[in-house]
């Protein structure tokens, strides 16, 4: 198996401007989900047609996946490198956002918010 070149001459090497952009861009993504949610309570406890207690459990979710995902990925990262975790992570990151926003049930939306916050702390 060849080695990959990831040198500055190499077509596949990014800038050190573009990488920090998108570093920047990540870690601010991963900040947003936590702050988002606690406005929108009401509006999808009324959608879902439950109670806001029960959508409250959202807020758990998030911390028990963020949580989550700072140990396995750490792992993961280290077995499979880091650009293949990172991938990995995002793909997880858009299958839940995508079940969470088709989700017309609370458990739908649970699962989904539990793969976007495994998903996204990665970055």
């Amino acid at each position: 198996m060849s080695e990959i070149d990831w040198s500055a001459s190499s077509p596949l090497a990014l800038s050190y401007r573009t990488l920090m952009l998108i570093i920047v861009g990540l870690v601010a993504l991963s900040l947003f989900p936590g702050d988002a949610i606690v406005p929108c309570l009401p509006t999808m406890s009324h959608a879902l047609n439950t109670s806001t207690h029960a959508i409250q459990l959202s807020i758990s979710v998030f911390l028990l996946a963020s949580g989550l995902s700072q140990v396995t990925w750490g792992i993961v990262n280290e077995r499979i490198g880091t650009r293949t975790g990172l991938l990995w992570s995002l793909s997880l990151f858009l299958i839940g956002c995508l079940l969470s926003a088709i989700s017309t049930q609370l458990s739908y939306l649970l699962i989904g918010g539990f793969y976007k916050d495994w998903g996204l702390p990665i970055a």
